[in-house]
């Protein structure tokens, strides 16, 4: 019997491992990061230093790779996403999250009161585009700075 409990132990040691953020296990890859929100006077001045964004609770829609092209509205927040998300993760208080995702490339939405909030593009027009690799997490910071001005 004291054998089988070391066993289980173990089992459930090695499953919250492979699971936990950050952390990599063969076929166990995708994107863990931080969502920060922006908002009024970001400008630091000599008196004033620079103002950290606060983590924030959001869903986070990853689509396969969206070319701006693709999209309806004038960016950051856009009217409608062109195709189905392939997973949907919420953060936490602090702003964390992460999703397992199959290797590949994605873009990274939020959902606002206003739109679909994305900010960043790459030289290709790709809409924050984040690359899985197969057994590692890409980290991925997401600024929400829409109601912000520097």
């Amino acid at each position: 019997m004291q054998l089988a409990s070391v066993i289980f132990f173990m089992c459930v040691f090695a499953a919250c491992v492979a699971s936990a953020p950050g952390q990599t296990a063969q076929g166990k890859q995708g994107i863990s990061g931080s969502i920060y929100w922006f908002q009024g006077n970001m400008m630091p001045g000599p008196d004033r230093p620079a103002v950290r964004g606060q983590g924030v609770v959001r869903e986070i829609y990853i689509l396969p790779l969206v070319k701006s092209q693709d999209l309806t509205g004038q960016g950051p927040l856009y009217a409608e996403i062109p195709f189905e998300p392939v997973a949907v993760v919420r953060s936490d208080e602090s702003g964390k999250f992460f999703a397992i995702l199959e290797p590949g490339i994605y873009s990274v939405f939020t959902r606002e009161a206003d739109g679909w909030y994305a900010n960043l593009t790459d030289g290709q027009m790709r809409v924050h585009p984040v690359e899985v690799v197969q057994g590692t997490f890409t980290n991925v910071k997401i600024e929400i700075n829409y109601m912000a001005f520097y």
